[in-house]
């Protein structure tokens, strides 16, 4: 895990950025196989921080995709107030691809990482 200025925000800066945090090359025995790990980029639990991580996606329902640093998990945002950009999250999306979506990449660069 990494935090970051900002997210890609498109299919060419995401797969740079992918490539940079080699994600698929991680190990693990979490799921038998079925789930790997894939680069995000994503705000943090607290709305205060963007970052990059190594997680499986999973599918997110209707809301901005987080990562809970305590629980060490990609899951939906219930508190960003996705629905109110312009246009809001879909209601169903693969947590590896909120580039796609500008309210999720435009709400994330709003969060700088301050030390």
């Amino acid at each position: 895990m990494r935090y970051v200025y900002r997210c890609p925000t498109d299919l060419d800066s995401w797969k740079i950025a992918a490539k940079d945090m080699n994600c698929e090359s991680i190990k693990h025995k979490c799921s038998s196989g079925r789930h790997h790990f894939q680069y995000h980029c994503v705000i943090n639990a607290w709305m205060n921080a963007t970052l990059e991580v190594c997680a499986p996606n999973r599918t997110i329902f209707g809301h901005c995709t987080e990562y809970s640093i305590m629980g060490h998990v990609i899951q939906e945002n219930y508190a960003a107030e996705c629905e109110r950009h312009d246009p809001p999250c879909p209601q169903v999306y693969n947590s590896a691809e909120a580039y796609k979506y500008p309210v999720d990449s435009g709400h994330s660069h709003s969060y700088q990482y301050s030390k």
